[in-house]
């Protein structure tokens, strides 16, 4: 059967030699050029190989005559060369994405050993803390810091702390309502559907804000160096051991009431002095090293004007409240806070702080009720913020329709049931044989047997109305019906 083939072969290709010959012909020059008598019978199997191979795919033979292969079969061949030596996994793909403790990835790895060549960092140790938004990392400063002007005075070998923003596996989303309406982040990325691409401005924006607080003297890491996503500053602990967050340290009751004062200064401060507010201002932002509280982790802080600067202070006065409120005497309410924060007087120090800070103490009487109200309440920034909620508003009180929720929020905070002049004919309704008017409030709550009557009165009234509508829909035409109707009156 070899035989066979192989005359099928000569047959297909006249114009050469037999296959057979020229792979009998091919291992005797190779010897004679290289000089090697000794080959193995296994090196001249493969060179009759490679031989017929050459002579079947193409290529041209001794007598310098091309084999007779159509153009389809030739380009068949050239696209499985090139497929062969074409380089694989180019450009973003499951290999250039692979990462390691959720931040190191290839280009994150990159940036760091570019950092250890030119030796701003003597050496890089192992990861600090964890969160949904980076990884810190301990370092030591080398003399490559040196170099650099605002890095010049940092001795060699001081501990670094190194955060290292994630890029390829993101948990923290929900940035753009940290980062739109920023002016100073006007021409950045805020829109778009890869959110990869904002974690370098974020970086940036919690430089700035660092280096802003840092400046006006508000205890905070000071920021050193950034490289892309990942940002140098100040190491916060004593040999090697970061300092722990407010949330796990046992303090006395002597330190819990100097951890909340300040606490309060350092969100008063940030405010009135850096035109800053912080955003997630919680024991867990907050570090307690050396009877002080430090703040940190202030890449979502917005600027006072920004649109939702009010929504942001209110809850970290809440935050601050409900960590203390149970841990010291005397804690101010989210409202009393948040008025303390905002009053005017931007050329305070701390000391200034924190004594008007206890007089605002000693002033306050909201309740918890108060509270809860205020955190709901509509704020306006300025006057910009009246054109679309005031609108609705103030059509609601043209037509009467605002007025009875107005009166019912009165009556809970007052305790008292307070009647309203406009209300309409569907709050009422007439019960039984007896023309008692059952209001849409219940009353009072100590009176205990009027709001059961009063409740009785509503299930009646409910009930009433389903057997009404119950009846109305027994004689309601059917929808085909209808259309039907519609469409021969057209």
């Amino acid at each position: 059967m070899a035989a066979a083939v192989e005359k099928d072969v000569s047959s297909n290709f006249p114009q050469h030699a037999p296959p057979k010959a020229v792979a009998a012909r091919e291992p005797e020059q190779l010897d004679a050029s290289d000089g090697e008598d000794d080959a193995s019978d296994g090196e001249q199997t493969e060179d009759k190989y490679d031989v017929l191979e050459s002579t079947l795919c193409g290529e041209y033979s001794q007598d310098t005559q091309q084999v007779n292969m159509s153009q389809g079969v030739k380009n068949q061949v050239k696209n499985a060369q090139r497929a062969a030596h074409k380089a694989s996994n180019i450009g973003l793909c499951q290999d250039t994405r692979a990462t390691t403790e959720q931040v190191l990835d290839p280009r994150t790895r990159l940036i760091l050993f570019k950092l250890l060549q030119r030796t701003a960092f003597a050496k890089l140790e192992g990861c600090l803390s964890t969160g949904k938004e980076a990884n810190v990392y301990f370092a030591l400063s080398g003399d490559g810091m040196r170099d650099i002007e605002a890095t010049k005075d940092v001795p060699t070998h001081s501990p670094l702390a190194v955060k290292v923003y994630k890029t390829s596996i993101l948990v923290f989303r929900d940035r753009r309502r940290y980062v739109d309406g920023e002016h100073r982040f006007e021409k950045g990325y805020t829109s778009g559907k890869n959110p990869r691409k904002m974690v370098q401005l974020w970086a940036e924006k919690e430089l700035r804000n660092y280096k802003r607080l840092h400046a006006h003297n508000v205890r905070t890491p000071r920021p050193l160096l950034l490289k892309g996503h990942v940002l140098v500053m100040e190491f916060i602990g004593t040999n090697g051991w970061p300092a722990p967050r407010l949330h796990d340290v046992t303090f006395t009751k002597e330190q819990m009431e100097d951890a909340y004062v300040q606490t309060c200064v350092a969100l008063r401060a940030m405010f009135a002095r850096c035109k800053l507010v912080h955003g997630d201002f919680s024991e867990y932002n907050l570090l307690w090293h050396e009877g002080q509280v430090v703040v940190i982790d202030v890449s979502q802080s917005v600027e006072w004007d920004h649109p939702r600067a009010t929504e942001f202070l209110r809850k970290d006065c809440a935050n601050v409240k409900s960590f203390f409120g149970s841990k010291v005497d005397r804690v101010l309410s989210v409202k009393a806070l948040y008025d303390f924060v905002i009053r005017d007087g931007a050329d305070e120090d701390d000391t200034v702080i924190s004594i008007n800070l206890e007089e605002a103490r000693d002033l306050d009487t909201a309740t918890d009720q108060e509270d809860r109200v205020f955190m709901d309440a509509f704020l306006p920034r300025s006057l910009a913020d009246l054109g679309s909620f005031p609108e609705a508003a103030q059509k609601g009180v043209e037509t009467g329709d605002n007025e009875t929720g107005f009166n019912e929020a009165v009556s809970d905070l007052l305790g008292e049931n307070v009647e309203s002049d406009a209300e309409s004919d569907d709050t009422k309704s007439w019960v039984d044989d007896d023309t008692e008017f059952v209001s849409g409030r219940l009353p009072d709550p100590s009176d205990v047997a009027g709001r059961s009557s009063a409740k009785e009165a509503k299930r009646a009234a409910s009930k009433l109305q389903k057997e009404e509508r119950r009846e109305k829909r027994k004689t309601k035409m059917k929808k085909h019906l209808k259309k039907a109707a519609t469409k021969r009156g057209r």
